[in-house]
């Protein structure tokens, strides 16, 4: 009997990922030709998560007062990722587990796109609750509203949509390794490790190219997990 096969559509990505992030992994990475939407989930990653700050600063006109640690916090970004996904592919070789750059590469994308639906519910509540976006004064001032009681929720949504993140690029490794469960979450702690030092490099790296930016950087980024307290 032939077995029903249906694709997975943007929205399943969105949605199922991490619902089932094994089901979905093994149909992206492994059941399609070419894993799909890497694009379009970059581009929602894009519009979901910083988009909103853009519009925010510019609808009030808000200049950031250091525009060099706006460039050094995208250099981090950019130099951690240059220097994860190339180790990450010689630890899994180490580990003999032969995965290919532009795999590791749709499954780093993918993994990302639990972050979408947390942040959409987030803005949703937050809008509810407060009467307005309340979270974008914060992530563009780095002042929380003093009305906003909801913004100290913010570590606990973080923190959910990290495990969301670590599961699904567990599960991925797992469904390309071949592996089980167990092992491919011990090797996503290594990865987690790789990542770590790759941000520690990036920061260091900008602050070189943007002098006394880096405690900046580093202190935005601590500003997602331990929010102050409104005044």
């Amino acid at each position: 009997m032939k077995r029903f096969h249906k694709n997975l559509s943007m929205a399943d990505v969105l949605i199922g990922t991490p619902v089932d992030p094994y089901g979905s992994m093994r149909h992206l990475l492994i059941e399609r030709k070419n894993p799909p939407y890497l694009f379009a989930s970059l581009v929602a990653i894009f519009i979901v998560l910083i988009l909103p700050c853009l519009i925010y600063q510019f609808r009030y006109e808000i200049a950031p007062w250091d525009v060099r640690v706006t460039y050094a916090l995208m250099s981090t970004v950019a130099v951690t990722a240059l220097i994860f996904l190339p180790v990450a592919v010689l630890l899994l070789r180490l580990l003999s587990l032969k995965i290919p750059l532009a795999q590791l590469l749709a499954l780093s994308i993918y993994s990302l796109t639990p972050l979408l639906p947390l942040a959409v519910g987030y803005y949703i509540v937050n809008y509810l609750l407060i009467g307005q976006l309340s979270i974008l004064t914060y992530l563009v001032t780095g002042v929380p509203v003093k009305t906003d009681w909801f913004i100290q929720l913010l570590p606990y949504f973080v923190m959910m949509g990290l495990f969301w993140v670590f599961m699904v690029f567990a599960q991925g490794i797992r469904v390309l390794g071949r592996i089980s469960l167990t092992s491919g979450i011990l090797i996503t702690i290594l990865c987690a490790a790789v990542l770590f030092g790759g941000y520690i490099i990036g920061l260091i790296c900008s602050e070189a190219m943007f002098k006394d930016t880096s405690i900046h950087v580093s202190r935005f980024l601590a500003s997602l997990f331990s929010v102050p307290e409104s005044t």
